[in-house]
């Protein structure tokens, strides 16, 4: 039995909770209505997401599909209030540094865009990870199996020896159809309980 080298986690709803500040400037700003605001989620934010079309195309995408004002890049909309809105999980956190201490490997598999990276970036909540997987930068997104396929070649590790924290089931799913190990984020005291067991279970009796 393989024991648990690499515990990788996701970010939005997991290193923090979520955080509404781009829907709230979307909507503030544009004047959109939730039907609009829910096109764009299933429609332009994932080309964005996956690096396919950058912040001005996205914009431009917004325009002639919704009739929205074309937003200036400049303005930040996306990006903006993302920090003054962010809440950390700070006992996730903590956790992290504790399992880095103890020799586990950490990478962060995150589906996101590049105005969010920067602003996580800035507020430290990357820092003590050994590796990053943004989606923006790989071009693919979770759930795509291809995404974890690429973070398991990238560490260079077996599927058998990492945990996936993630607050989408969906993700977890398909982290574990690849024989990887997943735990769903439902809170802080529950998600590190269960990385504790899980690596406990796995660990390689002496």
């Amino acid at each position: 039995m393989s024991s648990i080298e690499t515990v990788i986690f996701d970010v939005g709803g997991v290193l923090h909770k979520i955080n509404p500040a781009m829907m709230d400037d979307l909507v503030n700003e544009l004047g959109i209505d939730q039907e609009t605001l829910e096109s764009i989620w299933a429609n332009q934010l994932p080309l964005l997401g996956s690096g396919k079309i950058n912040e001005a195309e996205f914009w431009s995408q917004l325009s002639s599909e919704y009739g929205l004002r074309k937003a200036d890049v400049s303005e930040n909309i996306l990006g903006r209030n993302y920090v003054e809105k962010l809440e950390l999980n700070t006992k996730v956190l903590e956790f992290v540094k504790e399992l880095g201490l103890k020799g586990i490997s950490l990478a962060i598999l995150s589906n996101t865009i590049e105005p969010h990276a920067r602003a996580l970036k800035a507020a430290g909540v990357y820092d003590g990870f050994d590796r990053l997987f943004l989606s923006h930068e790989i071009g693919m997104r979770k759930p795509d199996l291809a995404i974890f396929e690429h973070t398991l070649n990238a560490l260079d590790v077996s599927p058998e020896s990492t945990l996936l924290v993630d607050d989408d089931p969906v993700n977890i799913k398909a982290a574990e159809s690849l024989g990887m190990h997943g735990t769903v984020f439902r809170n802080e005291e529950q998600a590190i309980a269960d990385i504790r067991a899980l690596i406990e279970a796995h660990s390689n009796p002496v």
